[in-house]
């Protein structure tokens, strides 16, 4: 059913702050900027594999940060068999499928188990560089969404069935690209499922430094089981990016 975990929607009311620290601050490519009379609407920027979507909201908007997780169904596939499928699965869809706002394909959106927004899209082209380089990430390791224990065991059925990732622990993955999947009862927690992104990095001393010199507040780095270690920036929309290295 799915060819690669496509890109990750982030809302953002302050489009040009959200380009300055993934495009300038963290290296990552413009790869599409579509524009109004007002500026950008949406952006895609690419850091390693990993896409990011900035859409503009409005500044007093109640939701921000991280909002959906899109893929990109397999070649020659059809939407709307898909949709009609999980349809009568009994999934909710929140958008049937209608044409993109760019007109380069189709797309729908509907929830999971867990409560995040999955945005499935039928296209051609693939918006993904897979040579570009990036001075600061080395690699889009997983977006982390978390569920309760009962939806949990229902996502697990669901991204090994119908979305088809191969399941290594929490780990639900489709070529190189991954979802994790958390189990958690705190209700904070889950009220914004789509928990983080994660990215690898050389050295974490290293990107920790940089990142505060350029005005973030990062977390205090700590180890890991498998001997890395991690550390995490929370924006001020919301969404919490997470970097692991040595």
């Amino acid at each position: 059913m799915i060819k690669e975990l496509n890109h990750i929607g982030l809302l953002t009311p302050d489009m040009e702050e959200s380009k300055r620290f993934y495009g300038d601050v963290l290296g990552g490519t413009v790869i599409r900027d579509h524009k109004d009379a007002q500026g950008s609407l949406f952006v895609y920027i690419q850091m390693a594999l990993g896409v990011i979507e900035l859409i503009r909201v409005p500044p007093d908007a109640a939701n921000t940060g991280l909002a959906h997780v899109a893929f990109l169904i397999d070649d020659g596939k059809d939407l709307d068999g898909y949709y009609e499928e999980l349809s009568g699965k009994g999934f909710q869809f929140t958008l049937a499928p209608k044409s993109t706002a760019a007109g380069d394909g189709r797309l729908a959106f509907f929830n999971d188990h867990s409560g995040v927004s999955f945005e499935l899209i039928q296209r051609e082209e693939n918006i993904r560089i897979r040579d570009l380089t990036n001075p600061h990430i080395e690699s889009f390791l997983h977006i982390a969404v978390c569920a309760s224990p009962e939806a949990a065991k229902r996502c697990d059925a669901f991204y090994t069935n119908e979305m088809g990732f191969a399941k290594d622990g929490n780990r639900y993955a489709i070529g190189a690209d991954a979802l994790e999947l958390f189990v958690t009862s705190n209700p904070e927690v889950l009220a914004r499922p789509l928990r983080n992104i994660s990215f690898g990095v050389r050295n974490c001393d290293e990107t920790a430094a940089y990142l505060n010199s350029h005005g973030e507040q990062c977390s205090e780095i700590e180890p890991r089981e498998d001997g890395s270690r991690w550390f995490n920036v929370t924006r001020k929309s919301g969404e919490r990016i997470v970097f692991i290295g040595k």
